[in-house]
């Protein structure tokens, strides 16, 4: 009887090693996977922020200077505020979303029950 419980013993821990192997790969898999996205944002936020700066330029290289209105240059200047407070806004926005997926992502991907 004690042969019995012994090999059984053995058995099991043979048993939970491999599940715990097999769990642990599940989680590096999915680490994998969110590393691999997270440098995917990065590239993603990389180019966003060069078309932004184009976009910068492109709003600066409108010239007012000849405008004869101070209204319109008034208008120009409150818009390159607001545009600036925009895209700010929409940068900070853009990371804190890519973040929220990328930790989503991994959490669901090193969930034993989702594989």
């Amino acid at each position: 009887m004690m042969a019995e419980q012994s090999q059984a013993l053995v058995q099991a821990s043979k048993e939970a090693l491999i599940e715990s192997a097999r769990l642990q790969k599940v989680k590096d898999d999915a680490l994998n996977v969110a590393n691999d996205l997270a440098q995917k944002n990065a590239d993603a936020a990389t180019l966003a922020r060069t078309e932004l700066e184009r976009l910068r330029l492109l709003a600066d290289s409108t010239s007012i200077a000849n405008a004869t209105c101070a209204s319109t240059r008034n208008y120009a200047a409150t818009l390159s505020t607001v545009f600036e407070q925009c895209a700010t806004r929409l940068t900070e926005v853009a990371k804190d979303a890519d973040g929220h997926a990328v930790d989503a992502r991994t959490c669901h991907a090193a969930w034993p029950a989702s594989r």
